[in-house]
Parts: structure tokens; C-alpha cells; sequence
């Protein structure tokens, strides 16, 4: 292999999206942290999103806890303003605190 061909999308999208909404709600900007059951509280919502309409709570636990954990992380180390990594650049995930759809998408910072 001498190549390698990598797609970035160019926003959080579906239950992606409906995390990060889930999310902003368990954020506290006065101590710049998750409530105790921001997990659960996320799980719940996502729960009813058509991605996982069918799968059993392991499944959605094994598929959606990774990013919400990594979003987690990056809002707390990074406050409301956290980011990622992607394709190289740094750029925005979503002001947890005013988050709508138009702050998912990605844009180089």
C-alpha cells in the first residue's frame, strides 16, 4: 500500500449531532464540568434516536460512549470551546453552552 485515501465530514451528524445536544445540557459553565450522570442523561437521549432504535443498551453503550467520553474530555480540559483534531487542523466541536446545529459544523480555526 502506497496510498491512503481519508474522508473527514464536514459536521457531526445524526446521533452524532444528538449527543452533542444531549451533552450541553449536563454541562455546568460555572464549574466547567459534567453533571454526575451526564453519561445515562446522554445514553437516554440518544436512545431514541433512529441510529439505535432496536439495539440493545450494550450496543449503544459500545458504539456511543467513545465519542461522548472523547467529548467529554475535551470540553473539560478545553472548557466550552473544546476541539478537535481533524484532517490536521484544530478545529471547533461546539460551544457546549450554546451548541445548535449550525456550531456542529467543522471549519478550520
Amino acid at each position: 500500500m502506497t496510498a491512503v485515501s481519508l474522508s473527514v465530514a464536514a459536521s457531526f451528524e445524526g446521533w452524532r449531532a444528538a449527543a452533542l445536544q444531549a451533552l450541553k445540557g449536563q454541562f455546568d459553565d460555572a464549574t466547567q464540568r459534567f453533571s454526575d450522570d451526564y453519561a445515562a442523561a446522554t445514553l437516554a437521549a440518544l436512545a431514541q434516536e433512529p441510529a439505535f432504535q432496536g439495539k440493545s443498551d450494550k450496543a449503544l453503550k459500545s458504539e456511543a460512549m467513545p465519542f461522548i467520553k472523547g467529548r467529554k474530555v475535551e470540553a473539560e480540559a478545553g472548557g466550552i470551546q473544546a476541539s478537535v483534531s481533524r484532517g490536521g487542523d484544530r478545529v471547533p466541536v461546539c460551544a457546549l453552552s450554546t451548541c445548535s446545529s449550525a456550531d456542529i459544523a467543522l471549519t478550520p480555526s
